[in-house]
């Protein structure tokens, strides 16, 4: 067993308990219940005795059993030696593989999966680095995860709907989800999570430059010759195209054979840039980003929920501090048009 591995390289280096516990940053106590089987080494604690003992995590525990990471991506199914980032926070971990990455970003993996159990997976872990994930689709959210991973944290960003990043965060697998709605619409808030303010900015119909085909509203759906991209369902984009649509009066037969899937802002965006699509409903952000023109629908907002259970942790920390800093504001207020005045600001 892999507690038998831990205490023969223990000896091996001549270190008792109290050795290993002083360089791994845990009591004695909780070495010798780990050799004992008494409990079970949590992610962070297995990370820190194998860094200790000069050995990984799978050489000294046969990877992480029943204690590994939930496998959080619900569209690519976990298979062995896929590469893999994983996001630890006190008994939690989650793996999320790299190939879901965006395709232009070039991300340095935390490990990879060594065994499957349905939904849960043992990873050989290669770091330590304590990574935040932050979910949703608004491109701020990559400029955000890159300026945390450059002022000492480390950011990613993982596109998700509106309903993916909800679900996530429902079941607790999830310290920062982001969520986009009109300004004008009331939305319950979740008291048990903080609600910040990342931007504000209009969302409306992704068309090509200078908008050739004349589009304006959904009533223009109903020509034959428009195609359209569609977002799945739970994505607030594929939400208001149904209000635009049923406002006026637009079956959704009507679009048959001319809807092509969209899965995130920046993908609408692109496919209308490359003239794959005619519209989509979409983002300022991915409007500008993509070369793309946007026709008005409505303002929104992007906000960041994260459990208050949570906040007080570092990387957390790090995160709401860097959401207020001058650089990121900057940044962020050049990146696209974005409403940045209440940027960092707890609402609801």
């Amino acid at each position: 067993m892999g507690v038998s591995r831990l205490r023969e390289r223990r000896l091996e280096l001549g270190w008792g308990q109290a050795e290993l516990g002083r360089r791994a940053g845990i009591s004695r106590q909780a070495v010798n219940a780990i050799e004992r089987e008494q409990t079970r080494a949590n992610v962070d604690t297995a990370l820190r005795i194998a860094q200790a003992l000069g050995r990984s995590v799978e050489e000294l525990f046969g990877g992480l059993g029943s204690g590994g990471p939930v496998w959080a991506d619900s569209e690519i199914e976990p298979k062995l030696g896929m590469r893999v980032a994983v996001e630890r926070w006190a008994d939690q971990a989650v793996a999320r593989p790299i190939a879901a990455y965006p395709a232009w970003a070039v991300a340095a993996a935390h490990g990879e999966v060594r065994r499957v159990e349905g939904r849960e997976v043992a990873v050989e872990l290669w770091a330590t680095r304590p990574a935040l994930f932050i979910y949703g689709c608004d491109p701020a959210l990559g400029l955000l995860a890159a300026h945390l991973s450059r002022t000492g944290g480390e950011g990613w960003w993982w596109n998700a709907s509106n309903g993916q990043a909800l679900s996530l965060l429902r079941a607790g697998q999830a310290r920062a989800v982001a969520l986009h709605h009109g300004v004008l619409e009331a939305r319950a808030v979740d008291h048990s999570c903080l609600r910040l303010r990342l931007v504000g900015w209009q969302s409306g119909w992704l068309v090509a430059r200078g908008n050739p085909l004349g589009i304006r509203s959904a009533a223009d759906l109903l020509r034959p010759e428009i195609r359209v991209g569609v977002r799945e369902s739970g994505a607030e984009a594929r939400r208001l195209l149904e209000q635009e649509l049923a406002a006026a009066g637009v079956p959704w037969a009507g679009l048959a054979g001319r809807t092509i899937p969209v899965r995130s802002q920046l993908g609408a965006a692109r496919l209308v840039a490359d003239g794959l699509v005619d519209t989509a409903i979409g983002h300022a952000g991915a409007a500008s980003a993509l070369a793309c023109d946007l026709v008005p629908i409505r303002q929104e907002v992007t906000d960041l929920l994260i459990p208050r259970a949570v906040a007080e942790q570092a990387e957390v920390r790090k995160l709401l501090a860097c959401m207020v800093s001058a650089p990121f504001r900057r940044d962020l207020a050049a990146a696209g048009p974005y409403d940045t005045a209440r940027t960092g600001e707890e609402v609801g």
